[in-house]
């Protein structure tokens, strides 16, 4: 019963909503779309000659009763199943979903802390302390802020580096 129930509901949308525009009735594009996907998906689980083909095949909106007559024969001929197959699938996708939004959350806040990590360490220099970067090599220290570190290097150049990235050796 809880299968024939589970169809009754994913049938729904073989009723289309209709909007009132300026007086003339016209079906929404999506819902009808929708409506048509879920017919070609249920007409290779109905048997033909049976009573919800023909509902299906004689009206465009279904009243409660003919929408559980198709449920029944969808039910009666394996729909269930494959319905139950999608259902899971789809968790199955939503649960890989959340635990990939889930890896990155950690990853971010990973590096936050690393950044945090680096801005407090960084707080070490003050201005005159001798340092050494990678790239623009031996300097000394001239200001830091705690946002920013200034640095003379012996090439001449004056450097700004942000404190919460910068690395010196």
């Amino acid at each position: 019963m809880k299968t024939v129930s589970n169809i009754f509901n994913a049938i729904q949308g073989l009723n289309t909503v209709t909007t009132d525009i300026y007086g003339d009735f016209t079906v929404q594009a999506g819902a009808q779309e929708k409506a048509e996907d879920i017919r070609s998906e249920i007409r290779d689980y109905i048997s033909a000659d049976s009573l919800a083909a023909k509902i299906l095949a004689t009206a465009t909106r279904f009243s409660e009763k003919q929408l559980r007559v198709i449920a029944y024969e969808l039910d009666r001929n394996g729909y269930g199943k494959k319905l139950e197959e999608v259902t899971a699938a789809a968790a199955a996708r939503e649960a890989y979903h959340k635990a990939a939004k889930s890896r990155r959350n950690a990853a971010k806040k990973q590096a936050k802390q690393a950044i945090e990590e680096r801005a407090q360490a960084n707080a070490a220099y003050t201005a005159g302390t001798e340092v050494e970067h990678a790239a623009f090599g031996k300097g000394v220290v001239k200001s830091n802020d705690g946002n920013t570190i200034v640095v003379a290097f012996e090439n001449g150049e004056e450097k700004a580096f942000a404190a919460k990235f910068v690395r010196f050796a």
